[in-house]
């Protein structure tokens, strides 16, 4: 099992429910809850980075550099620089995760990774299926999948 991974799934399960609950009991605006989340994720992406201990060659500026991209477009989104609808956020996150994720794993020649940064990738095609329970997404492919995936990990 590879805690700092399950630990990143049960904190991502917790804050997509949650941010799902703030959005069905309209306790904030959908803008807001956009900006803790990215916040959240980038803190978390982090910090998962910092405690591997063996990363390949190259993948922490391509980490870095999906974060920050999805960070500053998810900015743009929340405040309507960029008029899309907000599922669509989840769908470039579920994207750019699973993009590095799954490249990753190729690079190590880690078939689990492959397989989850796939599966990453194709659950972005169906956020907009979720309807306004789109949140809960986040909640299953970055939550749960992530418990699973760490959990199947070995140890570094």
């Amino acid at each position: 099992m590879k805690t700092p991974i399950v630990v990143w799934g049960i904190v991502m399960l917790i804050v997509f429910s949650g941010a799902n609950w703030l959005l069905a009991t309209k306790a904030l605006a959908e803008s807001w809850i956009w900006v803790a989340l990215a916040i959240i994720i980038l803190i978390l992406n982090f910090w998962v980075g910092k405690t591997m201990k063996k990363q390949p060659k190259g993948s922490q500026p391509v980490w870095m550099a999906l974060s920050v991209f999805g960070f500053i477009t998810t900015l743009a989104v929340a405040f309507s620089l960029v008029p899309v609808p907000m599922w669509w956020l989840m769908s470039l996150w579920l994207l750019l995760m699973g993009a590095a994720i799954g490249v990753g794993g190729h690079v190590e020649g880690n078939q689990l990774n492959m397989f989850v940064g796939l599966v990453q990738i194709f659950a972005a095609l169906f956020v907009s299926g979720f309807g306004a329970s789109y949140l809960l997404a986040g909640a299953l492919f970055f939550g749960f999948l992530a418990v699973v995936h760490g959990y199947f990990l070995g140890e570094e």
